[in-house]
């Protein structure tokens, strides 16, 4: 009885022991076996949130797993990259980031946070931002705009939501002698509004913002910023008018830089092909922020190249860290 007890264990140990192994082997390649949460640093509803839905349900489908929305808005966009810096470097918590909370808010406010604490996977949009006034405004140019803004008694008034569209009157008031009083806003409608009740005197709208009033011709654009916009090609930007003004952002993905080179791969590539996704390049059209894919160590050279030109533009304007 003994001796087959003996073998009896031998064989059970046979067959337990591949068991175990594989059980294990697969328990560490399986990632994610969980929802994931992904930070978006802006309130729900807008731009910025609602690329971001969008990205996401796309990339459920690759990752296998529910992605759940967290949006911690506040502090030019840098809450959420600083609730992300403290996450576990686990890779169950992404964050979406922009040139306002990476490359620029680091020289005007102390941050808990440097670029050095992130890896980047992907830009999945992009900002662009124009001069915007109402359509009964006598001024029809930039130039004109300067003239007019000169012969006040006191600084235009813009509306904006902050960074990096406020850099924009900032930059061109720098060049021209002017000073603009910025007045911010939660939303880019709600800016718009504003102006349209006169409330402030312009404002520095994103195309999808603007797109609706300049259907109802309720707004002018005086100038595009960085390049043309697809809804205004007859409107020069700011640099084909010989402003050297080039403020843009994009919508990045982020991770913590502790997270396995392992598991970043996983996640770039779902959500690489996400960003592919039919539905989601619609999307990106309809809200005009529409870019090419710029990915991970491209996009890093990127951050830490516009880091360095924000630095400069900051310093020279007055409104770096004291």
């Amino acid at each position: 009885m003994q001796k087959m007890s003996k073998v009896k264990a031998v064989f059970l140990i046979g067959l337990l022991v591949p068991s175990l192994f594989f059980s294990v082997a697969w328990g560490a390649e399986k990632f994610p076996d969980r929802p994931i949460t992904v930070i978006v640093p802006y309130g729900a509803g807008g731009d910025t949130d609602v690329m971001t839905r969008a990205l996401c349900e796309a990339a459920e489908k690759g990752l296998g797993v529910t992605m759940v929305i967290k949006n911690v808005p506040g502090a030019e966009a840098t809450l959420g990259v600083s609730e992300l810096k403290h996450a576990a470097g686990n890779g169950y918590t992404v964050g979406v980031a922009t040139l306002s909370g990476l490359s620029m808010s680091p020289h005007t406010m102390k941050l808990q946070y440097t670029l050095d604490d992130f890896s980047y996977l992907l830009a999945f949009g992009r900002y662009d931002y124009a001069i915007a006034i109402p359509v009964n405004s006598p001024v029809k140019t930039v130039d004109g705009f300067v003239k007019w803004a000169k012969e006040r008694d006191k600084p235009p008034t813009f509306s904006a939501l902050g960074l990096p569209p406020q850099l924009v009157a900032y930059q061109l008031g720098a060049l021209k002698g002017l000073q603009f009083a910025h007045v911010p806003y939660k939303t880019g409608p709600e800016a718009l509004l504003a102006m349209l009740g006169g409330h402030v005197d312009f404002a520095v709208p994103t195309p999808y913002s603007a797109s609706p009033r300049l259907k109802s011709n309720d707004v002018r654009l005086l100038a595009t910023v960085s390049q043309r916009w697809p809804i205004a090609k007859d409107v020069p930007s700011l640099k084909e008018l010989g402003y050297n003004i080039d403020v843009f952002s994009y919508m990045v993905l982020i991770i913590s830089k502790k997270v396995s080179k392992e598991r970043e791969d996983i996640l770039f590539k779902a959500f690489r092909k996400a960003y592919d996704d039919p539905k989601f390049q619609d999307l990106s059209e309809k809200f005009m922020t529409t870019t090419p894919a710029v990915e991970r160590d491209n996009l890093k050279k990127i951050l830490y190249a516009k880091y360095e030109e924000y630095g400069k533009v900051f310093q020279s304007l007055g409104m770096g860290k004291k």
